[in-house]
């Protein structure tokens, strides 16, 4: 028991000294799967890479503007201090961007870098129907990347 303490008051002592730096990180790509209208709730994926192992995923947020249609996606990070792999190290994140009401293209643009990501496309729901879509969906059960390739 009195290792256990030890041990606990050196992992306390040595985090207290890990100094972060957080700091905004660009991205590279994203995902956007087809077929969203206007009553879904939207799911897309984003693709970025860290320099290093000393970098975590931080804060997520996405600003969406209906009026103009942009939608800007800001992801932060974590740089710590240490002993660090001095290699390209990707990180994938789901941003959800809930209902989007208003039928149409919309862009998806990085926040720090202004780099136009995608586009989004919204089609109008068709108002006949008590359901909340009117086509059926496959369930998705494994995803992979294959040579670069996303395979479904």
């Amino acid at each position: 028991m009195k290792l256990l303490f030890v041990i606990a008051l050196v992992t306390n002592a040595l985090l207290a000294d890990t100094k972060l730096a957080e700091f905004t990180q660009p991205l590279d790509s994203v995902f956007i799967p087809k077929g969203y209208d206007n009553n879904d709730s939207v799911q897309i994926v984003v693709k970025g890479h860290f320099e290093n192992s000393c970098v975590q995923l931080g804060y997520i947020s996405s600003e969406v503007n209906t009026e103009t249609h942009n939608i800007k996606l800001r992801v932060s990070a974590y740089r710590y201090e240490g002993e660090c792999t001095e290699f390209g190290l990707p990180f994938y994140h789901v941003f959800y961007l809930g209902l989007l009401s208003e039928a149409g293209d919309y862009n998806l643009t990085d926040a720090v870098s202004g780099k136009l990501l995608g586009i989004l496309h919204i089609d109008k729901a068709p108002a006949a129907g008590t359901g909340t879509d009117s086509f059926l969906y496959a369930p998705l059960t494994d995803a992979f990347i294959d040579e670069g390739e996303l395979v479904l």
